[in-house]
């Protein structure tokens, strides 16, 4: 977890990195889908999102198993049929993705992400004044059909990535290496075992469309 206090109104902002280790499907009560509860995404994007609410119910849920209700209610709030008495005295954004698994032909899988992802994270570091806690990769073009990796083991041959059905040309790129180490540092603290070496290994940088297209049909 990062954290970092803001001149937002004197109040303490904290952006964190959260791991699924399991699985996760945060449904939308209605779509027109012929899928029942599908995932939660973003309008304009259509990634995959877990939206605030669920967000902050889940760290709610927490708090009041370890601090009571009444210290919960207190920085929560009251529950809904109590809420017009006051309001929450903490506030959650949408848990937005930053790396997807990826299923391929070398490494089992990989992490994924896109020009569109890191910008977005650069520029939320920026504003909390963590710029300098990850080295996010800028200015990168990739075509649809390339790809930057950090480390050749997921290659096949010399400069061939096969995600799915779907094959890349790829390059390594020594600063998504620095990249992923970072990531390692934050997400496995001291745990250099699999998880720490496969993220550092299998960290992959895809275009938009092609990352998107990942995210939307290799998920439901």
């Amino acid at each position: 977890m990062m954290t970092a206090t803001i001149n937002l109104g004197g109040k303490e902002v904290v952006l964190f990195l959260a791991h699924a280790v399991t699985p996760r499907h945060a449904g939308s009560s209605a779509d027109i889908s012929w899928i029942d509860l599908p995932l939660q995404r973003e309008v304009h994007t259509g990634l995959p999102i877990i939206q605030a609410s669920g967000v902050k119910g889940t760290f709610r849920e927490v708090a009041e198993k370890d601090w009571g209700k009444e210290r919960t209610d207190g920085i929560f709030g009251p529950d809904t049929e109590e809420s017009s008495e006051y309001s929450s005295a903490i506030a959650f954004t949408d848990l937005r993705l930053l790396l997807f698994p990826v299923r391929s032909w070398k490494g089992i899988f990989v992490w994924a992400s896109c020009p569109l992802v890191l910008e977005r994270l650069r520029r939320d570091l920026q504003v909390l004044g963590l710029g300098s806690y990850l080295s996010v990769p800028t200015e990168i073009n990739i075509k649809n059909n390339n790809a930057l990796v950090a480390d050749k083991a997921v290659l096949v041959g010399e400069n061939r990535l096969i995600l799915e059905d779907f094959v890349f040309e790829a390059r390594e790129d020594h600063g998504l290496k620095g990249f992923a180490q970072d990531l390692q540092k934050s997400l496995f603290p001291g745990d250099k075992d699999f998880w720490g070496q496969k993220l550092e290994t299998s960290l992959v940088i895809l275009s938009n469309e092609s990352f998107l297209s990942f995210a939307r049909f290799s998920t439901e």
